[in-house]
């Protein structure tokens, strides 16, 4: 009888911590992912780049390991930005050459692709001001904001930063 107790009691405490263990499951899990959320908003609200291991950056990449892509060959280009102006400027594109994409876009491909690349890029800083444009942090977020792009284009292990030269502004 003591035997049957027993193991009635040890039942009965499986099926207590099995109750406890759902419950912390399903109270535990959506406020970890709450305040995932709210670490990610917070970050991005104080403007930190947050590594997600999928994209590279141009700090994590030998230099030996990069290569230049200049758009347009070098060529300077010419955008109007909303509030009336224009800018003036080269850009090139840091290629991390040990991507799996660097075989798929060879320079001849970007090159043919010339065209889309610089749309692109003018698309994106015809879209602010001239004096958004002259500021370094706001200029900063313009171009991350060229780098999501062509990144999303070819590839975000590819397509490591963007960058600009020569910049000149009028209005």
């Amino acid at each position: 009888m003591k035997k049957n107790l027993m193991s009635v009691l040890i039942l009965v405490l499986c099926l207590v911590n099995l109750v406890f263990n759902a419950l912390i499951v399903f109270t535990l899990l959506p406020q970890s992912k709450q305040l995932n959320k709210v670490i990610t908003d917070v970050c991005q609200a104080i403007n930190l780049n947050l590594k997600s291991g999928s994209a590279t950056g141009a700090d994590s990449v030998p230099p030996e390991e990069i290569e230049v892509y200049n758009v347009s060959e070098g060529e300077k280009l010419t955008v109007s930005v909303s509030g009336g102006g224009y800018v003036v400027f080269t850009v090139s594109l840091s290629l991390n050459t040990n991507s799996d994409n660097h075989a798929v876009y060879t320079s001849e491909v970007l090159a043919s692709q010339d065209s889309i690349i610089a749309s692109a890029i003018r698309d994106i800083i015809s879209g602010y001001t001239l004096e958004e444009i002259q500021d370094k942090d706001k200029f900063a977020d313009i171009t991350d904001e060229m780098l999501a792009e062509l990144q999303t284009m070819y590839g975000k292990d590819y397509v490591i930063s963007v960058n600009i030269a020569s910049l000149m502004y009028d209005k």
